[in-house]
């Protein structure tokens, strides 16, 4: 979007919704005036989300965000960008592959899509398994090895 007033920020929000009804997140915003507004004060609590500020001047309370910039910026510069809608695509790019592809270690390793769906305690117990099942057989390839 071009600009970020309070019914833009509403109208993204909307759209997640609808796209996970399911999802009742906390959604993490600065202190913009679009975030501090009585409106949209109302529209978190009709959707059911919870609403952290972050603190003035302090970035790294806001860490997830300041994460996902970077890798925008980082995937940004690896390309060359003609006009705004070649910004976008570029940007929806970026965010698709940060929400659906990247590994994030504070997941344990899993993407963002895996834990809004319900896939992460899934994958970590397979994962739990192939290491033990790996541990088991290396003690018995040892034990033929070294006995």
């Amino acid at each position: 979007m071009k600009s970020m007033t309070t019914g833009d920020v509403e109208l993204v929000l909307q759209v997640a919704r609808e796209k996970y009804p399911q999802a009742r997140p906390r959604v993490i915003t600065d202190n913009g005036s679009q975030f501090v507004s009585s409106q949209f004060k109302g529209f978190l609590a009709d959707c059911g989300f919870t609403h952290a500020k972050t603190s003035v001047g302090y970035p790294q309370s806001n860490g997830k965000m300041e994460r996902q910039f970077r890798t925008t910026k980082e995937g940004l510069r690896q390309r060359s960008i003609i006009d705004f809608d070649d910004l976008v695509d570029h940007v929806s790019d970026v965010i698709t592959f940060y929400n659906t592809l990247r590994y994030h270690s504070a997941l344990r390793y899993v993407t963002p899509q895996d834990v809004l769906e319900g896939r992460a305690d899934m994958i970590h117990t397979a994962r739990s398994l192939k290491l033990d099942d790996a541990r088991e057989r290396r003690k018995l390839v040892n034990s033929l090895i070294f006995n």
